[in-house]
């Protein structure tokens, strides 16, 4: 079984991505338009390199050709608007696979994955900011740090 999808399909998940958030119908309407992709490079060079694929996908109404890919013998295929995906894949004699269609769904892009790493690095600050208080002997208060010159007596007394 394949753990991840081919080249391809992954550039073709950019793809749809960048063709569903700019409104056009196909890579070569898109990059024409001059309309910004904000792609990082290795998802450009990703597409790129698999614009064979990219290259024949379209989301004009009517004429859609989108992609599947088999999860088993990671063969892709071109979908057209009016098929369905397949049950089972017919790609490879035999194999039984299921075919998996790029998502709907635009995956993340540059912008987005920026906020949400900030906003993990945030997270991960303040949890180790939490923890540090919580540990004995972290805190600056004179009563409880072992660092300052004050003996304490059990009744909490401190003396000279």
């Amino acid at each position: 079984m394949v753990t991840s999808p081919p080249p391809a399909f992954r550039a073709a998940e950019i793809a749809y991505a960048c063709l569903k958030k700019n409104r056009e119908t196909t890579w070569a309407g898109l990059m024409k338009s001059g309309k910004d992709t904000r792609l990082t490079p290795e998802q450009l060079a990703l597409v790129q390199q698999e614009m064979h694929v990219v290259g024949q996908m379209s989301l004009a109404t009517g004429r859609s050709v989108t992609v599947t890919y088999c999860t088993e013998c990671a063969r892709i295929a071109f979908l057209g608007s009016s098929a369905t995906k397949p049950a089972k894949c017919s790609l490879t004699d035999g194999c039984t696979g299921t075919p998996v269609k790029v998502a709907t769904t635009p995956p993340k892009g540059p912008a987005e994955l920026a906020t949400a790493e900030r906003a993990a690095v945030r997270k991960a600050e303040k949890e180790a900011a939490e923890a540090a208080e919580a540990e004995p002997g972290s805190s600056t208060d004179p009563a409880t740090d072992p660092a300052t010159d004050t003996a304490h007596t059990d009744e909490g007394e401190a003396t000279e």
